[in-house]
């Protein structure tokens, strides 16, 4: 019996050895899983993937009986560590997410490690800094320059700390919300048009409608994008971006974005929705210090980029879309090897019929180059570079096609014909950053 009482405690013991761990497992048991498509400012610290299955391994009525009043409090959040807190900063800025409205690019998995590391906290306690774009950015483009110095012919560090000053200031931005549920963004495609326009070098003009923008470009896109409502069995979310010069007389006037607002839904937006196309417009001013269409186009691919969108096309104001362009554009690039690693444009018969004069990519470009189109051709050889650096087995023209009236408006900008100089250094330079991408995604 004595023996039997010593060999009873020691059971005894042990099983409170045992349970004593067990019992914030099974106080956080309790809570229910988070899913890493909530949104970022919902995701909270969550223990239970750690401890799930040694707690579901353990009989269920003695979880019930386990308590944690006798046990000291949990261990503190990870958020506390610095490192974790470095690691959040760094998700952040690779991949653009804004705590409380977009995850920008991040993938699920990390999704869920930015909930487990209390990244929301660690990133709202972070002091309120001028945004200069994501660290990897600068930290990439610094050691390709010091790779290959002549790579940019101008301040690259300035020219990039313009631009992402202007995407952190911007007024007008379209985050891609939680990719979830069946009638949710999750079936839904986004595709960003951008298009920069100006009224530099015009006269007279007091209307909307005297604008190419409005009488053409914006009716017809809407006109030929309602015609495939559904792309590989996903609606279609269209995301037009609209920038035009800071301080441009007709288009900073008193009242002009509310103006421009309400034409865009009643001429745009009302006939998109009568054919089941979703439609979000960015209004967008951008202060174009070299006044060239480059950094426009720069700053509103990469402001869609930023905002989650799928895919990207890139057109004039003066453009007229004839036929339908969302499904084929998006089944050339998918049937790319890898699969949306190129470019595709439509047919136009106005300009240089040899090159695209407008282009549509998957937002794989913008993970791949530091810009849309280098910076220093900021005029009329950003065509010539994007139909070319991807090679002719991943450039596509066509089936679709498009007008450019150029004639109406005509050339608001001054070329600078030395750029053309820089092109197939540039071109050598884009193929190599290709090559790297390919070899780090070899499994994509």
């Amino acid at each position: 019996m004595k023996l039997c009482s010593h060999r009873g405690a020691a059971l005894l013991s042990a099983m409170v050895v045992l349970l004593v761990p067990f019992s914030w497992h099974a106080h956080w048991f309790d809570n229910k899983p988070i899913a890493p498509s909530q949104p970022a400012h919902l995701v909270r610290l969550n223990h239970t993937s750690r401890f799930a299955t040694q707690v579901a391994d353990f009989p269920s009525t003695a979880r019930f009986k386990l308590t944690h009043r006798s046990l000291p409090p949990p261990p503190p959040p990870l958020q506390s560590s610095a490192h974790a807190a470095a690691r959040c900063l760094h998700l952040q800025r690779r991949f653009n997410v804004v705590v409380g409205s977009s995850w920008g690019s991040l993938p699920k998995p990390l999704q869920l490690e930015w909930g487990q590391l209390g990244c929301d906290n660690a990133v709202a306690a972070r002091p309120d800094k001028p945004r200069r774009g994501p660290r990897n950015f600068f930290t990439t483009t610094r050691h390709r320059m010091r790779a290959a110095p002549r790579a940019y012919g101008l301040d690259v560090e300035a020219y990039a700390n313009d631009l992402f000053s202007a995407l952190a200031e911007r007024s007008s931005r379209i985050p891609s919300p939680n990719r979830s549920g069946s009638d949710g963004p999750s079936s839904r495609v986004a595709i960003a048009l951008c298009a920069a326009t100006t009224t530099r070098k015009l006269k007279g003009i007091q209307r909307l409608e005297q604008l190419t923008l409005f009488s053409v470009m914006l009716p017809s896109m809407a006109t030929t994008a309602a015609l495939t409502p559904t792309v590989g069995g996903r609606s279609v979310e269209l995301r037009v971006y609209i920038a035009w010069d800071s301080g441009d007389p007709f288009y900073d006037a008193q009242g002009r974005r509310a103006q421009i607002e309400k034409w865009i839904e009643e001429h745009v937006a009302t006939p998109l929705s009568h054919a089941n196309v979703w439609l979000r417009v960015a209004l967008l001013s951008y202060l174009n210090k070299m006044g060239k269409p480059g950094p426009a186009f720069n700053f509103l691919m990469r402001a869609a980029f930023e905002d989650g969108a799928d895919y990207l096309c890139r057109v004039n104001d003066d453009t007229r879309f004839v036929t339908p362009w969302v499904a084929p554009s998006i089944e050339l690039l998918l049937g790319f090897q890898p699969p949306n690693l190129g470019v595709v444009g439509p047919i136009c018969n106005e300009g240089n019929t040899k090159i695209l004069t407008h282009d549509f990519v998957h937002r794989t470009h913008l993970e791949i180059f530091d810009f849309y189109y280098p910076p220093i051709l900021c005029d009329w050889w950003m065509d010539d570079w994007i139909t070319r650096v991807y090679g002719a087995h991943r450039m596509r023209k066509g089936p679709w096609m498009v007008q450019h009236l150029v004639n109406i408006h005509g050339t608001r900008y001054e070329v600078d014909f030395s750029h053309g100089n820089r092109l197939d250094a540039e071109l050598r330079f884009g193929e190599q950053l290709i090559a790297q991408w390919l070899q780090i995604n070899k499994s994509r």
